[in-house]
């Protein structure tokens, strides 16, 4: 898949199932609710979860996005803004190309047009 490793695979999947099941704990106790006060730690965990089992699936879209959206994808979409002496814009045509590196331990930086602001590709930071 795309070259991700196999540990990010499976901690997303892990919590992808995860997710379902405290969801539904989550909803239960807001409609149904709980009589005994000792459910409320099952509540607390499915909530942590939970969130946590979103912030795993956004992470790993994030990164399908970072590494499909590369120069070689960038090439073979825009082949015509792409030569020798460098890139240019899709959109505006400009090729003022700037880079700048994406936050959220993310390790990619986003190449962009600075005429009109469109990213154009996405390339792994250099380590």
């Amino acid at each position: 898949m795309m070259g991700f490793p196999m540990v990010q695979i499976l901690f997303a999947g892990f919590f992808s199932l995860l997710s379902l099941p405290s969801a539904a704990i989550l909803l239960w106790a807001a409609f149904i609710g709980f009589e005994d006060r000792s459910s409320e730690f099952l509540i607390v965990m499915a909530g942590f979860v939970f969130i946590i089992s979103i912030n795993a699936i956004f992470s790993l879209r994030k990164l399908i996005k970072f590494r499909s959206k590369s120069f070689a994808w960038y090439k073979a979409e825009h082949a015509n803004h792409v030569s020798k002496n460098g890139v240019s814009c899709f959109s505006c045509g400009s090729s003022r190309i700037h880079a700048r590196a994406l936050m959220n331990h993310t390790y990619h930086r986003e190449h962009f047009c600075s005429q009109c602001g469109k990213t154009l590709y996405y390339s792994p930071e250099e380590a």
